[in-house]
């Protein structure tokens, strides 16, 4: 949350790795209700074969 927090405070296009999205769908929710613009690759699976994750990509305002 802090790198996302770090780009959305200075409007900077980011790209986050191996997001676990199970921990952030209600941050991005929330975020996105404030007018956030992102992108999520399609999900995959962690090394442990568990975890879901997903890249995710901060969108300028422009």
């Amino acid at each position: 949350m802090s790198l996302l927090a770090a780009g959305v405070v200075t409007d900077s296009e980011i790209t986050i790795k191996r997001v676990p999205i199970e921990f952030m769908e209600i941050e991005l929710a929330v975020l996105d209700t404030m007018g956030l613009q992102y992108e999520l690759s399609e999900e995959y699976k962690s090394d442990n074969g568990v975890t879901r994750l997903v890249d995710l990509r901060t969108i300028r305002a422009r």
